[in-house]
């Protein structure tokens, strides 16, 4: 497998000339995983970064055709607005219902485990405490990751999880001491001291550039 970083996740923020806030400077990670014969893309980015993931993606040779999963690590738009243009691609994700009040999975119920993913070599962990709707993705056996300055991480079999909004370089450096924002704050912790109990080499995060360990 090899795995493409589409889109590095940043928090910036510029103001117009009316002083409101402009996006996309803010928006999430976006990571294509290309197996032998899937595409797979995890999170697809903020309103306003269509352009950029689409030309990153022409590069690589692939059109939004050519996507055949998509995963999400949560439903916050700075990481899912792009969700419905990747029309051929098999969704996977848990969702809010909020109608009836309870939490579920789209392809299964939420107490049933994590996602099943179709995909030798990807799994997820379920992850809340950000959002109580999240999964992380751990990747095993890929042969490197590609940055957008088209510099190439060898990874000879070391693992890599995709974490979304479920654990930064902050939180690492303080010991999980310093939180961002949760909806809870102690499940943040549990759940960031899981991804790190995977013993990832790399963690790719929904905001900032990837973490060595």
């Amino acid at each position: 497998m090899k795995i493409y970083q589409i889109i590095e996740g940043r928090h910036d923020h510029h103001k117009d000339e009316n002083n409101l806030t402009v996006l996309p400077g803010h928006t999430g990670s976006v990571t294509l995983v290309q197996s032998e014969d899937k595409n797979i893309l995890i999170d697809t980015g903020a309103r306003g970064t269509w352009e950029e993931t689409t030309k990153r993606l022409k590069q690589i040779g692939i059109d939004v055709l050519d996507i055949d999963i998509v995963l999400l690590t949560h439903l916050h738009l700075d990481h899912s607005y792009h969700v419905a243009l990747f029309p051929q691609a098999q969704l996977l994700a848990w969702s809010h219902d909020w109608k009836s009040g309870e939490t579920k999975c789209l392809t299964n119920d939420l107490n049933a485990g994590p996602l099943e993913i179709p995909i030798k070599g990807i799994s997820a962990i379920r992850t809340p405490g950000h959002d109580e709707c999240m999964n992380s993705f751990i990747i095993e056996g890929a042969e490197g990751i590609h940055l957008i300055n088209n510099e190439l991480i060898h990874l000879e079999g070391k693992n890599v999880i995709v974490s979304g909004d479920a654990i930064n370089q902050v939180v690492i450096e303080s010991n999980l001491e310093k939180i961002p924002y949760a909806y809870d704050a102690e499940l943040y912790r549990a759940s960031a001291q899981k991804i790190l109990d995977q013993k990832p080499d790399f963690i790719i995060p929904g905001h900032g550039p990837i973490i060595f360990l």
